[in-house]
């Protein structure tokens, strides 16, 4: 479809319009992430706190993940009827309301009723999927207004101040939480994870009072844009951006064989306090907030495509040395969990960046909200199979005496080396690039997995600070 189908038209009016509604959008955006970082994050240490198996914690993960993108599949239809901001807003707010059944399923384990933990499911599902039916609608509107030549500073920028938020919200909730636990009973450890959902859902409540601040360009869904998700299979493998889409999905696959069951190994085999627990995720969020707003910045000269390829190394490299905490002490595993939890954070935050904004510039605006749907069901999928193999694993492969959770983070380093592969050798760049700077960034070699720590801010002082 030819982009003039795309109607709306730009005037000076809407531009102010546009920068009043990004501004208005760094604000809700810092608003839920200090929600996520009080609530969100500490789900699966709820869970295990209402003694959950390990059965159950990979489910927390395997079917929120499933079921949310098969959801979004309705939202490029919803948005033939109703414009993007309505549902936006509509959806997050139910969602929103649904920590209060969430903490119900607490107050049900407390008083001993079976079906706390399916009833805690249920409305987790409840809580993704109108959570999941936003997400395209967003990202269809935020793409309208943010000028394609700074998407990649723009959400830098937002995904630096969300980082710093989360990181407040993280460390006020693992406090909050030894606070309670430190009182000695079930019932006040638990009512800690009341406060911080209860907190959490107040202040997402806030954050939609700016986004109904928010301006959205006028924007007609075509009916012709349309195309089926078994057309999107059936082209996956001719098209860069269904290879792209391939290449991430299986890249979350290779990480869920290991990541939902991190926090089990943490707080039940390390037996790490809630404030050890805190500590380590806080590092990742401080590593986000350092680094993803200068692959922003890279991004726009250089392209996601480089970024992609650089930090698909990154993220190889922590699981691996995970595996070596099977011979320490878990006082000595804590420190030595510090700068891996850091790379982490550093190699997370361009590769998600980089993941969503190459939809931007790979996709022409009309047919956004349908290719992040479709991406987001292959990637739920790969998440599903991942938790699941993962599951699998753990609890019937041979392990030879080490920790099961450990040989199946040495699975999935494995796994992501072969996406990597992947990705350095089928996906290209779309947009004009300055070759100069990716021999600057030296992809796909080892020295770039020690210069990550220094090159962003050195580029960042060297070519954006001098205008250049």
């Amino acid at each position: 479809m030819e982009k003039n189908s795309y109607q709306y038209k730009t005037t000076a009016d809407q531009e102010t319009k546009k920068q009043s509604s990004l501004n208005n959008s760094l604000k809700e955006g810092a608003l839920a992430s200090v929600s996520a970082g009080i609530a969100n994050n500490y789900f699966s240490a709820y869970a295990i706190a209402l003694k959950s198996s390990t059965t159950f914690v990979g489910l927390i993960t395997a079917l929120p993940n499933l079921l949310g993108p098969l959801s979004q599949s309705i939202t490029p239809k919803l948005m033939r009827s109703y414009s993007r901001k309505k549902i936006v807003l509509i959806s997050v707010l139910v969602q929103t309301l649904m920590w209060l059944p969430m903490m119900g399923a607490g107050v049900m384990f407390l008083q001993g009723n079976a079906y706390a933990h399916p009833f805690l499911l249920g409305f987790l599902l409840l809580y993704t999927i109108f959570g999941s039916i936003a997400g395209p609608a967003w990202i269809s509107w935020m793409g309208d207004m943010v000028d394609e030549h700074q998407r990649g500073a723009y959400f830098g920028l937002r995904g630096s101040l969300a980082s710093l938020c989360t990181l407040l919200g993280v460390v006020i909730g693992g406090l909050a939480l030894d606070f309670f636990k430190s009182q000695g009973t079930e019932v006040y450890a638990i009512s800690g994870f009341f406060v911080l959902f209860g907190a959490g859902m107040l202040l997402r409540l806030l954050s939609l009072v700016w986004m109904k601040k928010q301006y959205e360009p006028t924007f007609k869904a075509e009916k012709t844009a349309y195309f089926s998700f078994w057309s999107f299979l059936k082209k996956i493998r001719k098209s860069n951006y269904g290879r792209f889409t391939l290449s991430v999905s299986i890249t979350l696959l290779a990480t869920n064989i290991a990541g939902p069951y991190f926090s089990l190994y943490m707080l039940r085999d390390l037996e790490f306090s809630y404030t050890q627990f805190m500590t380590l995720n806080t590092l990742t969020v401080l590593a986000t907030f350092l680094s993803v707003r200068a692959w922003g910045k890279i991004g726009d000269k250089t392209g996601f495509v480089s970024i992609l390829k650089l930090t698909g190394l990154l993220v190889i490299l922590p699981p691996l040395l995970w595996f070596f905490t099977v011979f320490m002490s878990p006082a000595i595993a804590f420190f030595y969990l510090i700068p891996i939890f850091f790379l982490s954070g550093i190699g997370w935050a361009g590769f998600n960046l980089a993941a969503g904004n190459f939809l931007y510039d790979a996709v022409t605006p009309e047919r956004r909200s349908i290719c992040s749907a479709y991406s987001s069901i292959l990637n739920g999928f790969g998440v599903v199979l991942g938790t699941l193999l993962g599951g699998f694993f753990i609890n019937h492969m041979p392990t030879a005496g080490f920790n099961a959770i450990m040989i199946a983070a040495l699975l999935s380093a494995i796994g992501r080396f072969f996406v990597n592969i992947l990705i350095s050798t089928h996906i290209q760049e779309v947009r004009p690039v300055q070759k100069e700077l990716l021999y600057e960034l030296r992809l796909n070699t080892a020295e770039s997995i020690f210069n990550i720590f220094l090159f962003p801010y050195h580029f960042v002082s060297k070519h954006i600070k001098n205008g250049k």
